[in-house]
């Protein structure tokens, strides 16, 4: 895999001023953070029917959480830039 491809083999002295070629990091991130997602859950859903509670209202709380972060981060990108 090429993680240069968008600055021809040279990520010196070429750069993406357009910021349309995404971040490798970024994406890579975004991999990690589902595999971690799907780890988070099935352990809640392993631990509600070990304690006999149900496992939708931990991943109601779970979304309620996910939530309010993704609209902080969308307040924060717009009032930063």
């Amino acid at each position: 895999m090429n993680l240069y491809v968008y600055a021809n083999d040279d990520p010196v002295n070429l750069v993406d001023l357009s910021g349309r070629t995404p971040n490798p990091a970024v994406v890579t991130a975004g991999f990690l953070a589902v595999i971690a997602g799907v780890c988070v859950l099935l352990a809640i859903e392993s631990v509600a029917s070990i304690i006999g509670v149900s496992a939708s209202s931990f991943f109601g709380i779970c979304a309620a959480v996910a939530g309010l972060g993704a609209a902080y981060e969308g307040l924060v990108a717009l009032t930063s830039g």
